[in-house]
């Protein structure tokens, strides 16, 4: 057998190391394929040359979201971790699901297997003492699981993560601070989280024995952790509370979190346990199906003063706000949303933004009485003060208004800009979107390519293309008519939705027709399947380019 150099082989293994891609991060780990991690292992059974180049790839990125079976996997990835802790720090990527209670993980081994890895792994961690005081007394908790095996890993650069509840030990471990206070009564009283009193009052003797002050918590240091992924609910109805992250907001190495489900509106603000805390290494914040006020912008853009980039996408008519379940008169019973007082806050407050996306279509689109939410009001207005701004992404209607606005977009847009990407604003009725609205729409972007923004250099725009998919009646059933229960002389044959359907809806050619065509501008058309998320499917879109020719 010829003997390849090491070099050679390490580059053959590595296109065979699992991938956490950003795109879908907010999928659970949906869709990943690992076959290339299974490989690996194969390949360290193989020989020791094989093992010595292939081990480290294995651990280099850790997936344990979204596989099967992933309660086993994450319980034997700890006995590997407590046999060889070295192995932990080969890791740079790990994604955990954080959403199942720890005796589960721990039954696959039997309770003497489950007792032996837990007692070996606090006598192989170097953890400050209040750290490791207030693991053991959370560690039947998923969230102290999860803690402990990141706890292994001091090298890891990207942390993704599946949590529920408010997973404390996770949090306040990526921390990476030793100084931070330890709330001395609980935030929320319905939580059990916060309750530290040890039943015997021995643990928080030994600590007091060992200097560490009982209102000081120690934790581990990630000096390469760069970029955290939170996923913070399950359910696809749920939300949860922005302050119960806040300690991801102490790391001083973190330049990127992205987060799926929180809440930053309301009373829920005054929660926050450090209000006056800056983080100034933070340079982009993705808030993902969120919740959020203009005071809640207002407390992102002062506690992270450095940001550089900010992306919000505002939740469907799905996702239950907070006291959702409370009295009518509960001050978190609406999140108001006014984007007068959103631009107020941008314009004093952005300064330093390079790039701002929010997408208010799905909040904004859908019917949601039920969940006693009010309507968006106002307009973001002139973005001119923004002199970094270079990337946009935001609806037309948010921005200038619809209809026919007194603003045209060269009129808010900063000189700066060079990428403007339009977002859906809202669901129109059919009519109105074919015959006025879109005819607008057009009009509005067509100015904007003549008015000549010097920096410009590509704008897309989104359009809805899902109103066909409404109203689809099954062909079994094509003698059965069609009609309004409450209007009986409301009569439509499936035919008529046929020409109803084809009458309305537009061909991609049609987008942008040749009259709007610009000397030095290319045009493109194109499908897009969109904002996937659990629970809801993917939307149809055409999304029209023009992009400056170079």
């Amino acid at each position: 057998m010829v003997a390849f150099p090491n070099e050679v082989l390490h580059q053959i293994f590595a296109e065979l190391e699992d991938r956490l891609p950003l795109e879908r991060w907010h999928m659970y780990g949906a869709r990943l394929d690992h076959q290339g991690s299974a490989t690996l292992r194969n390949l360290c059974l193989v020989c020791r040359q094989f093992r010595h180049i292939a081990q480290p790839l294995l651990y280099q990125t850790v997936i344990t979201e979204g596989r099967d079976g992933a309660r086993t996997v994450e319980t034997l990835l700890l006995r590997t971790f407590v046999e060889d802790p070295h192995l932990g720090e080969q890791v740079r990527t790990v994604s955990l699901t954080d959403n199942a209670d720890h005796s589960a993980k721990m039954d696959v081994l039997g309770e003497a297997a489950r007792k032996e890895i837990i007692q070996s792994a606090w006598k192989s961690l170097s953890l400050p003492p209040a750290l490791k005081r207030y693991m053991k007394e959370n560690h039947h908790m998923s969230c102290g699981f999860a803690a402990l095996i990141i706890a292994y890993m001091p090298l890891v650069q990207v942390v993704d993560c599946t949590t529920e509840g408010l997973a404390v030990p996770f949090y306040w471990l990526l921390s990476t601070r030793t100084d931070m206070r330890r709330p001395v009564c609980p935030i929320d009283p319905r939580s059990i989280f916060f309750d530290y009193e040890d039943e015997d009052g021995g643990i928080e003797d030994q600590d007091q024995d060992q200097g560490i002050s009982e209102a000081t918590f120690a934790n581990y240091c990630f000096p390469n952790l760069t970029d955290v992924r939170i996923r913070a609910v399950v359910g696809e109805k749920d939300i949860q509370s922005a302050w119960v992250i806040e300690d991801l907001l102490f790391n001083r190495s973190l330049k990127i979190l992205r987060t799926f489900g929180t809440a930053w509106y309301g009373t829920e603000l005054s929660h926050f346990k450090w209000p006056t805390h800056k983080n100034y290494n933070l340079e982009y914040l993705d808030l993902m199906e969120t919740y959020i006020d203009a005071e809640g912008l207002l407390t992102v853009l002062t506690r992270c003063p450095n940001l550089t980039g900010i992306a919000i996408r505002l939740p469907d008519e799905y996702r239950k706000l907070l006291d959702q379940y409370e009295t009518e008169d509960s001050e978190n019973a609406d999140c108001i949303i006014n984007l007068d007082d959103f631009g107020n806050v941008l314009r004093k407050f952005g300064q330093n933004l390079e790039e701002v996306d929010f997408n208010t279509f799905f909040y904004d689109s859908y019917s949601a009485d039920y969940l006693c939410r009010s309507p968006i009001s106002g307009l973001i207005g002139s973005l001119r003060e923004l002199k970094s701004l270079r990337h946009l992404k935001l609806s037309k209607e948010a921005l200038i208004g619809e209809s026919e606005s007194f603003l045209r977009l060269s009129d808010v847009l900063p000189e700066s800009i060079e990428t403007l990407y339009l977002h859906c604003g809202k669901v129109y009725e059919l009519e109105d979107w074919v015959e006025f609205e879109r005819e607008l729409y057009k009009q509005e972007v067509y100015k904007l390519l003549l008015d000549g923004m010097p920096n410009l250099r590509e704008i897309r725009m989104e359009r809805y293309d899902d109103w066909h998919e409404f109203g689809q009646y099954n062909p079994d059933l094509d003698d059965v008519p069609y009609f309004d229960a409450d209007d009986p002389e409301d009569y439509c044959n499936p035919e008529d939705l046929d020409y109803f359907r084809s009458e309305y809806i537009y061909p991609k050619e049609a987008e942008w027709p040749a009259e709007l065509h610009v000397n030095g501008w290319d045009v493109d058309i194109v499908e897009a399947r969109l904002y996937e998320i659990r629970g809801r499917p993917a939307c149809n879109r055409n999304i029209i380019t023009l992009s400056r020719k170079t």
